[in-house]
């Protein structure tokens, strides 16, 4: 599968600047494996809203109400909470 089919199914996050460079966020892969979830995630967001920088956005900021330090939704998949991750996503979208 190429780059442009792994981001069109959603399983990578590609973002597109206004020059039209494609950008990708660093955390997705881990020893040449994207993390687990990911596409799901991404496919879960993507029912809510079709924009990827609103998606990375969220992806990146720690979880609300928390006043601590908290793993944000990469770390969080990295360590293994698909399933809470993925239903993070589903709530917001």
């Amino acid at each position: 599968m190429t780059a442009d089919e792994v981001t069109s199914h959603l399983e990578l996050l590609a973002l597109a600047t206004s020059d039209g460079v494609l950008l990708s966020q660093a955390f997705p892969v881990i020893d040449g494996a994207v993390v687990t979830g990911l596409g799901q995630v991404l496919r879960e967001l993507h029912t809510g809203i079709d924009d990827p920088w609103t998606w990375a956005q969220w992806l990146r900021s720690p979880p609300w109400g928390y006043n601590e330090v908290r793993p944000n939704h990469p770390e969080k998949l990295i360590g293994g909470d698909v399933n809470g991750v993925v239903r993070a996503a589903a709530r917001t979208a």
